[in-house]
């Protein structure tokens, strides 16, 4: 069984210039080395109004998720 890991801001900024290449999320997901719905989950929480994904915002949310996270401990 795989362990579970945070997609790291580098892989962020690949699914974004796969999804501007019109690459399928199952795609990405074989080319970039994790499951297809963790592609699927983070395009759907960081996509914008403008049907835009940003890498930035979701590392920034992910981030911010972390220090609650230590400041709950």
């Amino acid at each position: 069984k795989k362990g579970y890991t945070h997609l790291t801001y580098e892989k962020r900024v690949q699914i974004k210039k796969m999804l501007e290449d019109d690459i399928s999320p199952v795609n990405i997901a074989e080319k970039i080395g994790v499951s297809s719905s963790t592609v699927y989950r983070e395009i759907k929480r960081n996509t914008d109004n403008k049907d835009s994904y940003s890498p930035v915002k979701s590392q920034n949310r992910y981030q911010n998720n972390c220090n609650m996270q230590k400041r709950m401990i």
